[in-house]
Formats: C-alpha cells, structure tokens, sequence
C-alpha cells in the first residue's frame, strides 16, 4: 500500500514538474517528447525502486488491483491485506483521477 502510494506520488510529482506551465523545466527542455521520455525514465526506476524495497517485497509492489487479486489467489497475500491494498488502489485511483 505504502509502496502504491510513493508510485503515485512520484508519478503525479514528476508529471506536473514536467508539464505545468509555471515549471523550469519546459523552458529548460523545451521538447516535449523528450519530457515523456524523461518522465518515463523517472517512473520506471522508481517502480523498481519501490518493488525493491522492504514495503515492495511485502507486498508485490503491486499497482494494480487486479495483480493483487492474482498474488491473493497464489496465496502471497493474507485477506486483510488483499483488501487494503484493493482499497488503497482503488482510492488513489479516484483521487488521481480527480486530480
């Protein structure tokens, strides 16, 4: 959960540093597909990042409800924690998405 959440968090940080108007950095790299690039980039190494981490190796580093639907089915995730970690997804999901 924890580890969703600083995927996100990241996520959402990079892409307004990378696109809003009032950043430095489209002014500094004025291409925008090098921008994506770059934000790609970022976004990758912090997902292996959080998957390498204590939290990722806990729980899958899983962003996705339906991956953590599939380590609950193989038995690498307790109820309860399968269930917080769907909730979590799926609020961060709408949250972002209001965002």
């Amino acid at each position: 959960m924890i580890g969703t959440a600083l995927l996100v968090l990241a996520g959402l940080s990079l892409v307004i540093l990378m696109f809003t108007t009032g950043s430095p950095i489209p002014r500094i790299v004025p291409s925008e597909g090098w921008r994506r690039l770059i934000t790609r980039c970022f976004l990758g190494t912090t997902g292996v990042l959080v998957a390498l981490s204590p939290v990722g190796k806990e729980s899958g580093a899983q962003i996705h409800p339906i991956v953590t639907l599939g380590f609950r089915l193989m038995g690498k995730l307790d109820l309860r924690m399968a269930l917080g970690c769907i909730f979590t997804q799926l609020a961060e999901a709408t949250l972002g998405g209001m965002v």
